[in-house]
């Protein structure tokens, strides 16, 4: 089930700032450390960020307990 979310994005000398507040009932994941498929552990914020007129795009991932 999803629930509201609400993502703030901005910029400054050089940094990208997300401020993401989510609404959740039963917030967990089971992920231990970085780089693992956390869509597949839980809970997980996910962010794509491509330019303009690129193919190519990033893709971030961050975890209720942290992991990167």
């Amino acid at each position: 089930t999803y629930h509201p979310a609400q993502v703030r994005l901005g910029w400054g000398k050089g940094h990208l700032i997300v401020l993401a507040s989510l609404e959740d009932r039963d917030v967990y994941s089971t992920s231990t450390g970085p780089n693992q498929s956390f869509w597949l552990m839980g809970d997980v914020f996910e962010m794509f960020l491509q330019v303009e007129g690129h193919l190519e795009y990033v893709e971030l991932h961050v975890t209720p307990n942290g992991h990167p």
